[in-house]
């Protein structure tokens, strides 16, 4: 009952007396001496108790809170009755935050949400979850975090999935989003949905009214991300998303850009913002900022987020520039200047955006990650 062994997709192993117990995504020889991993997720079970742990996996933000990482265990008998089971992880007893039971599933699953060690970093850990039946041991990896977290900070959501030229904001905010030129829904590229934001780079782009949803002024934390996938343009620079018009006029806020273009793609993601000069990632003030070789035709996923006075640029889930200019000079604000994806830069059409957009989601208060994280694989809720 205490042998292990450490599977994962795709793998297979010969077992000399242990039992093997089968489960989602396990195939199990006939005289039960081979397991085959072929599709995660997978079971831990000890094959001596009644505990199943069907998955788990590694929650940013607390669903009921927005605030507290904690990590999400489904499964069947982990809790009986009122009696909350004992949950170590690296060898640390976790709290319960919550418990529950998934509706729909069969068999039907039970919920347990605990908080998260600070202390434990990305790579695999020892997971055991005890109760009066007995327990299971397995191992767990930290490198998979749910992007998406508390739908309550989404000021904006563009899935992109409509028809024509009608856009729609998803959120709760249900901003009016204006189509200009011939920016259109497009089912030729699409990251998830079957459609996506189309630009042609020649005086499209969409436009949303200000708001305050998208005003960073009052120095609290956001998080700005959205799918990209690029044709191939000559211009200078593309703006995917931005408060920022009439360059290089005082009509500018904030904005993200892809710079550097090399004939066959971008070379850097910056976030810009304004405060009597541009400052930010890649801004006058010497910033750090990793290059990136984005290629033409080709997906990607942008991040920007703010945590505390750190502002951070992600590429599928991967930092690729930091600054900490925040700590010195606030991002200022300007009424006037709406929100426009597809385009920041309208002098000239210098800045204005070739390609696609899928899943763009501003979320204000909330730094949706604070580490490297997983790209997202399903459209956010």
């Amino acid at each position: 009952d205490d042998d292990k062994v450490k599977v994962s997709s795709g793998d297979t192993a010969d077992f000399l007396e242990s039992q093997i117990v089968g489960g989602t995504g396990v195939t199990v020889n006939s005289d039960g001496s081979q397991i085959t991993i072929s599709a995660p997720p997978v079971n831990v079970q000890d094959s001596s108790d009644g505990v199943e742990t069907t998955f788990a996996r590694e929650f940013e933000f607390d669903a009921g809170t927005g605030l507290l990482p904690a990590l999400d265990l489904n499964g069947t008998d982990l809790f009986i009755g009122s009696t909350d089971p004992t949950i170590t992880l690296g060898g640390q007893t976790r709290t319960v935050l919550s418990k529950g039971t998934i509706p729909n599933t069969n068999p039907t699953l039970q919920q347990v949400v605990v908080d998260l060690p600070s202390t434990l970093f990305e790579g695999e850990h020892k997971l055991k979850v005890t109760n009066a039946n007995g327990f299971s041991e397995g191992f767990i990896s930290l490198s998979e975090i749910d992007f998406g977290g508390d739908a309550s900070f989404t000021k904006l959501l563009l899935h992109a999935d409509g028809t024509g030229q009608t856009f729609t904001d998803s959120s709760a905010s249900a901003h009016t989003i204006t189509a200009n030129g011939d920016a259109t829904q497009s089912a030729t590229q699409s990251q998830f949905g079957g459609k996506s934001a189309s630009f042609d780079g020649t005086g499209d782009y969409l436009s949303v009214p200000y708001s305050s949803d998208f005003d960073f002024s009052d120095q609290g934390d956001f998080t700005v991300d959205y799918w990209i996938y690029l044709l191939q343009t000559t211009k200078a620079i593309s703006v995917p998303v931005a408060r920022w018009q009439s360059f290089p006029t005082a009509n500018r806020v904030w904005t993200m850009a892809l710079t550097g273009n090399t004939g066959s793609g971008f070379t850097t993601i910056d976030f810009t913002y304004f405060n009597g000069g541009n400052r930010g990632i890649t801004g006058t003030t010497g910033a750090n900022a990793s290059s990136f070789n984005f290629q033409w035709d080709t997906w990607y996923h942008i991040a920007a987020i703010r945590n505390g006075n750190s502002l951070k640029v992600y590429v599928d889930g991967v930092e690729k520039g930091s600054s900490n200019d925040l700590a010195t000079y606030n991002i200022t604000n300007n009424t006037g200047i709406d929100l426009r994806i597809g385009n920041g830069h309208d002098a000239g059409e210098a800045g204005t955006f070739v390609g696609y957009i899928d899943e763009l989601r501003i979320s204000k208060g909330v730094a949706r990650s604070t580490k490297g994280f997983r790209s997202p694989e399903v459209p956010y809720n």
